[in-house]
């Protein structure tokens, strides 16, 4: 018998919608400075300054990354195949996501509000995938965007000048048993068949927000408490052969599924007249980062473990944003935005490693309309820029034998995202 004891990943895996692109047209616009207009996800202390609003987005991204084809993607390394087999990557697909977020008194006599947020893909609730151990792929990227994601912040307004705020961002973890019963078409006792049991808890991180607030000016600060989670399988059991026989085996499967990094962000406004400025620093740390591979980590049994052969390094970027704002009149505003993420994973990519990661340069424009008053309407573009590379395979297979490794002969990464965003918003 095969027993599998796991934990279900929460709604993510790695980077979210709301760091990687922003959570509505003003924070797209603004390469994800919230506080040029009313958001919650970068600087929520700064809400106890500003109107109480409620607020619905719809963010769509496309693609054009450069295409990857005619490479080796099947080898004796990863399949049973005896031979090189070659083949094309898609890289490329379109995602469309909705955003709910709103703050607003809860407190009044304590001065003390409350926000919420929450993004989530339309085409499904979560992607439960793990990386391919040979294939290319923008691990921080490909499948990390759909998920869930949400948050919850008290805000309390100390004085005409200080804000502090307490929240936290969550994911759902689920908990469970798997017990499967394994038989090959030899054994004449009967067919497969198993039994789960699964249940759901919810995971949190802490975000901690404080704000100095001058006339014209103001100062935020915000600390993001890292969230992640792994899949864990253990793996006991065995599969009768029908001829007195069994093949025995205990594996324990890992894998990475979800990981917001630490974030300490530091942002500074500043408004004169019509013209408004925001610049701020962001450092993130990813000491911890795994990659989501699932690794089989043999323990006994006729079943040998996974080598990992992608030798990567971790770097924790410091990401400086700029944005700037125009109030053309009462009716319109426009922003403007540039931000540059580097490199995150640092690996071979001619050698054994296909785990891919560009620096990225950020582009934005957006414009802001009033409806009528308290109503507006907003729409947010962003070009991404991913730095391109050629990467050229080096000789022999993974494992140092004779032949091709997975990616031959070559490929080249980087390319284009683009990013565009509606929204409507009422303050009251």
């Amino acid at each position: 018998m095969i027993k599998l004891l796991f934990l279900l990943v929460p709604l993510s895996v790695f980077s979210s919608v709301p760091d990687y692109f922003g959570t509505d047209a003003s924070t797209i616009a603004s390469v994800g400075n919230g506080s040029m207009s009313n958001s919650i996800y970068q600087s929520p202390s700064l809400a106890a300054f500003q109107d109480d609003f409620f607020k619905l987005s719809t963010i769509v991204s496309f693609d054009q990354l450069e295409e990857i084809n005619n490479i080796v993607v099947e080898s004796p390394i990863n399949s049973s195949s005896t031979t090189d087999i070659y083949g094309d990557l898609d890289v490329n697909k379109s995602r469309t996501f909705l955003t709910v977020q709103s703050q607003f008194n809860l407190v009044e006599a304590f001065r003390l509000k409350a926000a919420f947020l929450l993004v989530t893909p339309t085409n499904n609730l979560f992607t439960f995938k793990t990386s391919d151990y040979f294939e290319p792929e923008y691990s921080l990227y490909s499948s990390g965007l759909e998920r869930i994601h949400g948050s919850f912040h008290l805000i309390h307004k100390l004085s005409q000048n200080y804000s502090l705020s307490v929240g936290a961002h969550f994911g759902v973890q689920g908990e469970g048993e798997a017990y499967i019963v394994g038989r090959s078409s030899s054994d004449p006792n009967g067919s497969s068949l198993g039994e789960v049991n699964l249940t759901a808890k919810p995971k949190a991180a802490l975000i901690f927000g404080l704000t100095r607030k001058w006339d014209h000016s103001s100062l935020s600060l915000k600390l993001q408490q890292r969230l992640y989670s792994e899949v864990e399988v253990e793996t006991i059991g065995l599969t009768p052969t029908g001829l007195g026989s069994s093949i025995d085996y205990n594996l324990n499967l890992i894998a990475h599924q979800f990981y917001d990094p630490d974030i300490i962000n530091l942002s500074y406004q500043r408004s004169s007249g019509a013209h408004s400025y925001t610049t701020s620093i962001e450092f993130q740390n990813w000491n911890s980062y795994l990659s989501s591979k699932l690794e089989l980590a043999k323990i006994s049994g006729v079943i040998t473990s996974s080598k990992d052969y992608n030798s990567i390094s971790i770097n924790s970027p410091f990401i400086p944003r700029l944005s700037y704002s125009y109030q053309a009149s009462q009716m319109t505003k426009y922003i403007f935005g540039i931000k540059h993420r580097p490199r995150i994973i640092k690996s071979d990519l001619n050698g054994s490693s296909n785990l891919v990661d560009t620096a990225i340069t950020s582009f934005s424009f957006g414009q802001e309309f009033q409806i009528i008053p308290n109503l507006h309407a907003s729409y947010g573009l962003q070009y991404k820029h991913l730095k391109k590379q050629t990467v050229t395979k080096s000789p022999n297979r993974e494992n140092g034998t004779a032949g091709k490794k997975i990616g031959s002969s070559g490929y080249k990464v980087g390319g284009s995202l683009f990013v565009l965003a509606t929204d409507i918003s009422w303050t009251f």
